[in-house]
């Protein structure tokens, strides 16, 4: 891959996907699709306007650039992009077993371990230091932060963000467009569309 084309980006996940990529000795420039330009004093990023998203079709190797669940999920919506141009990207110090199933356009970085049958679908982030069980179900769009602990089948659906250190127990169903805040600890599932947080994990409020 001789260009890594970000669809939107943050400083620090842009920099993750560089670490990722020097980790597996990839040689790749990352270009950027955003209104800024701070990183074109960098010879490993190629910056481009925002005004020029509309012609992705010339590109390829898509990843997306930031991890909030419903940013993602909007943009991909929105630019009505093609998900079979979306690549996964794992740092070679994160241990994927050989029989988990990965969707497309996935992020996994250092130090994560995924065990046997568990599915992961598209447009997953998964930071660092994060254990995620057998035969779990992680949907479209979720987002986990580092340092989370996830046990055997664990369901967790779709635009949904588990904070950093997070854990959630065996057997555990987490909803839809829903946020699990820092520190929380799951111990009975929570439904669709809500925050919770706490040691016992407990709804606060609604989301959005």
């Amino acid at each position: 891959m001789k260009k890594i084309t970000t669809i939107g980006f943050t400083e620090s996940h842009l920099l993750m996907i560089s670490e990722i990529l020097i980790s597996n000795n990839i040689d790749s420039k990352i270009l950027i699709f955003d209104n800024q330009n701070r990183f074109n004093s960098d010879k490993n990023f190629i910056s481009q306007s925002y005004d020029f998203i509309h012609n992705l079709d010339e590109y390829e190797n898509y990843v997306f650039g930031f991890a909030k669940p419903l940013g993602k999920h909007e943009l991909f919506n929105s630019l009505k992009l093609d998900s079979k141009k979306f690549i996964n990207l794992f740092h070679l110090n994160s241990e994927i077993s050989i029989y988990s199933e990965l969707g497309v356009g996935i992020r996994i970085e250092p130090e994560t371990v995924i065990s046997a049958k568990t599915k992961i679908g598209n447009f997953v982030n998964i930071n660092r230091g994060v254990n995620i069980g057998h035969h779990c179900n992680i949907n479209d769009f979720v987002t986990i932060n580092p340092g989370c602990s996830i046990a055997g089948h664990v369901s967790i659906g779709e635009n949904t963000e588990i904070c950093i250190g997070t854990t959630i127990i065996d057997g555990i169903k987490i909803g839809r467009n829903s946020v699990i805040g820092a520190g929380s600890v799951v111990t009975k599932d929570i439904p669709d569309n809500v925050v919770a947080y706490g040691n016992p994990c407990k709804i606060i409020r609604k989301n959005g």
